[in-house]
């Protein structure tokens, strides 16, 4: 009876059937040859996805003054601020850089300048053209909270870390160094 039922399939429906037979066998045959391929020599098998890296362990906790670490301590923070080699006009260089990494501005401070600093935490430097404590954001609202203060090996260069409110630059831009030229 099955014999019957099937012969009395129209002709549409044979092609049909003979069409859809056809594109599995296709599908196999094509299943094959990319197994066969990727058991060939010298092809590598798509490589697994990596995890992500751990995140870095904090650095173990050694004295602030060795370290550099001003704000750790306020005890540490005055040594390391007599680590600094001041200038023959009592400045040393200050690099402002965001917490992100981008470096702001470079400014100039004194000593009560850094002093204010670690004691208010608000970026403060030495205005040399008006030749008095500059805090930045006084006037334009563009605080910096600085969370970290460094100084270099040679004592003749200071790093604020911060977290800048609005641009650092007088010109409106996010960083002074903005002009830039790629090498």
């Amino acid at each position: 009876m099955k014999k019957a039922k099937r012969q009395a399939k129209s002709p549409a429906r044979k092609a049909a059937a003979r069409s859809k037979a056809k594109a599995t066998a296709r599908k196999r045959t094509a299943t094959k040859t990319r197994t066969a391929a990727t058991k060939q020599v010298g092809t590598a098998p798509r490589p697994a996805r990596k995890a992500p890296l751990p995140r870095r362990p904090p650095p173990p906790q050694k004295d602030p003054v060795a370290r550099g670490d001003l704000m750790a301590d306020s005890v540490a923070a005055t040594s390391v601020i007599d680590l600094v080699k001041y200038d023959e006009r009592g400045l040393v260089p200050v690099v402002a850089q965001d917490v992100d990494g981008t470096v702001l501005m470079l400014a100039w401070a004194n000593r009560a300048a850094l002093d204010e600093t670690l004691a208010t935490g608000r970026g403060t430097y030495w205005s040399r053209s008006r030749q008095e404590l500059w805090r930045k954001g006084d006037t334009s609202g563009h605080v910096q909270e600085v969370v970290r203060v460094a100084v270099d090996c040679d004592g003749d260069s200071v790093l604020y870390t911060l977290r800048q409110t609005g641009p650092a630059c007088h010109t409106g831009q996010r960083s002074c160094f903005f002009a830039t030229q790629e090498l």
